[in-house]
């Protein structure tokens, strides 16, 4: 089994402070699904409290998932019914106690994890043989664990990569509020040091109770960095930005997608800004795959339009469950945790239509993508680079900071 590193497990709580401020065990309870049985399927997640920001348009966002499934015929001609479990931001014995009833009362199928302590049940999941779809944010690998959207440590290369396309320096900006927040800068500079050609010109430690952000920007102007990363929360960084482009700082933004708010589009400040994402870019209609996303939600889930246009988050939960109907389309009779579980183990690049990273499952070696889509901001419009594909990192660079075996 594989546990999450350090470096994965500080990214999911950033991740959260940005948008808020089968093989061996017991037989699994499931008996399967047959033509006309409904396909249940569990989804635990962080809907409410301090994550609900961020996570909570995922809930909305999987029930669009599912009445488009079913108003489509179903799986294999059987309906999906979703069992949601609410497990707050503090998950733990929660997330368990959850994952018990979803497994050993209601028999379900799979498992659609956006719980950020899903470490905690994970490995119950794996004992009884059901597979889990790991929709939200966290890299996480090991047996009947498939991540669905790219990795965080992979898109911490990406913010290095974007950094040198920007010039052969940038500063980092962390937040004093979450301890070790400043750890990042580590993993930025070893990045760095990889791609060569780059380096992160200068640290400093940012404050949401600061009055204003002059002294960062100076220190950016002054340094002559080319770009920036800031880790905080979105009304910090949209602080920060307005603050440095008054300025006169000319050094570039660099983003993520999933932190993704309607005035990076409207406000001047953010042109030219470059953004990392998870999955492919939720704006990218002219990606057949996302305008079918697109559609579907803004027919089965209005409500969280504002998100759907902005950030990737309700994209995560879509794609979740796109690979359990791309793994059912593989299955030859019932559906079944073993069956599901045989199928996800079959993916080989898959990119579940062009919706996500590039997705290769492998029984004997899990692991989790390496790739990264990037997007920029351009007069006022989000734009695809890379020519709307993914890219990868290189797996030396990666693997002191993946979780290790253990």
């Amino acid at each position: 089994m594989k546990t999450r590193s350090k470096f994965a497990a500080l990214c999911v709580a950033l991740l959260f402070i940005t948008a808020a401020c089968g093989s061996g065990g017991k037989p699994s309870a499931n008996s399967g699904s047959s033509a006309g049985t409904p396909v249940v399927i569990g989804v635990v997640g962080s809907f409410t409290g301090a994550a609900a920001s961020a996570s909570g348009v995922f809930q909305p966002a999987i029930n669009a998932w599912a009445k488009s499934v079913n108003d489509a015929g179903g799986i294999h001609g059987s309906q999906v019914n979703l069992i949601v479990k609410d497990v707050g931001s503090t998950g733990g014995p929660a997330g368990l106690t959850a994952v018990k009833e979803l497994i050993g009362q209601d028999h379900v199928v799979a498992v659609i994890s956006a719980d950020v302590s899903q470490e905690t049940w994970l490995p119950y999941a794996s004992a009884h043989n059901v597979p889990v779809i790991v929709g939200g944010v966290g890299d996480s690998a090991g047996p009947g664990r498939f991540q669905t959207s790219a990795s965080e440590i992979a898109a911490g290369y990406e913010i290095a990569r974007e950094a040198k396309t920007a010039g052969p320096s940038f500063g980092f900006g962390f937040c004093v509020e979450v301890p070790d927040c400043g750890s990042l800068a580590d993993v930025l500079k070893a990045f760095a040091k990889d791609l060569g050609g780059v380096q992160v010109g200068f640290v400093a430690q940012l404050s949401a109770a600061q009055p204003d952000f002059t002294a960062f920007c100076q220190q950016l102007k002054n340094s002559g960095v080319a770009s920036y990363y800031i880790a905080d929360a979105n009304a910090v960084i949209s602080r920060v930005i307005d603050d440095c482009a008054a300025q006169g700082v000319r050094a570039v933004p660099l983003l993520a997608g999933a932190n993704g708010t309607a005035s990076w589009v409207t406000d001047p400040a953010y042109e030219g800004a470059l953004v990392n994402d998870f999955d492919a870019p939720y704006f990218d209609t002219a990606n057949p795959a996302i305008k079918v996303y697109r559609d579907a939600m803004a027919k089965y889930a209005p409500d969280i339009s504002a998100a759907v246009g902005s950030d990737t988050f309700p994209l995560l939960a879509w794609v979740a469950g796109q690979a359990i109907v791309t793994a059912a389309s593989k299955v030859d009779g019932p559906i079944t945790s073993a069956s599901l579980t045989k199928a996800l183990y079959t993916f080989r690049d898959e990119t579940l239509g062009g919706l996500s990273v590039p997705l290769t499952f492998d029984e004997s070696h899990p692991s989790i993508s390496t790739c990264t889509f990037e997007w920029t901001i351009s007069h006022g419009q989000r734009v695809v680079l890379n020519g709307g594909k993914a890219r990868c990192a290189p797996e030396t660079a990666l693997a002191p900071f993946l979780p290790k075996a253990g």
